[in-house]
């Protein structure tokens, strides 16, 4: 299994907050960049849905736990794209389904905020 580093681009408060996410909401995104034999590719998946509960101020008990639909792989390139949904990569036919779920959340040194995760396809 290959894998990927995932950005959520998920808008949110930096207060104590539970934010449900629904597949729909176009406003909600997953973005993975990919290096390879000295190439950078990126994309995204669409169908992002989960919870995130973030507290700025006790990031231990933060989480995000979303899914997306692994079929909705869009590289801007369809040959890669059909590529990355076949067995070699995320096998979407036989897992349709990734799901995030974080580890652990820590404050950036520079900016923001670190999301550790695991993924699995299910």
């Amino acid at each position: 299994m290959k894998s990927f580093f995932l950005l959520l681009f998920v808008p949110f408060a930096f207060v104590t907050d539970v934010i449900k996410l629904k597949p729909a909401d176009d406003a909600n995104a997953v973005k993975f960049t990919v290096e390879n034999l000295g190439f950078t590719a990126g994309g995204g998946f669409s169908g992002l849905a989960g919870s995130i509960l973030f507290d700025e101020n006790n990031l231990q008990a933060s989480s995000f736990v979303v899914t997306v639909n692994a079929a909705s792989v869009n590289t801007g390139n369809n040959l890669r794209d059909k590529h990355l949904r076949d067995a070699d990569y995320f096998d979407a036919v036989k897992f349709p389904f990734i799901k995030i779920e974080s580890v652990k959340i820590a404050k950036s040194v520079t900016a923001g905020y670190l999301v550790f995760f695991r993924e699995a396809y299910y």
